[in-house]
């Protein structure tokens, strides 16, 4: 579908955090912390933005303050968005459990997750 839409569209950007796709023509963004080790293959009708300042951040957000770090956590919210193909939520939330067993765990799971279950 990717390499359809591309034929039609003057420039294609693809947001991606996980090099799941050879894209087509475009533009490819990602903007996490390890996307440059990602190895994306270089192609000439490909550019590339990657790393943490191509990261689609609110403006709220660009002047974050610090804030201090607790020595013990006490709470942990787990998310995968709202599709978890690989079944990975259910088996961090039992490592949470036994290495941080007084924190609260907050589990947050989309509608297709659930599907799975």
């Amino acid at each position: 579908m990717y390499t359809e839409v591309s034929k039609i569209a003057p420039t294609m950007i693809y947001l991606d955090d996980n090099k799941r796709l050879d894209y087509p023509k475009g533009i490819v963004v990602n903007g996490s912390i390890y996307a440059q080790k990602l190895q994306y293959q270089k192609r000439r009708d490909v550019t590339y933005l990657l790393g943490t300042e191509y990261l689609p951040l609110r403006k709220e957000f660009w002047r974050a303050g610090r804030k201090a770090i607790k020595r013990e956590v006490a709470s942990i919210m787990v998310t995968f968005g709202s599709d978890d193909p690989r079944g990975m939520t259910w088996k961090v939330v039992k490592i949470l459990a036994s290495g941080y067993p007084r924190a609260i765990k907050r589990v947050i799971v989309g509608e297709d997750s659930m599907k799975k279950t």
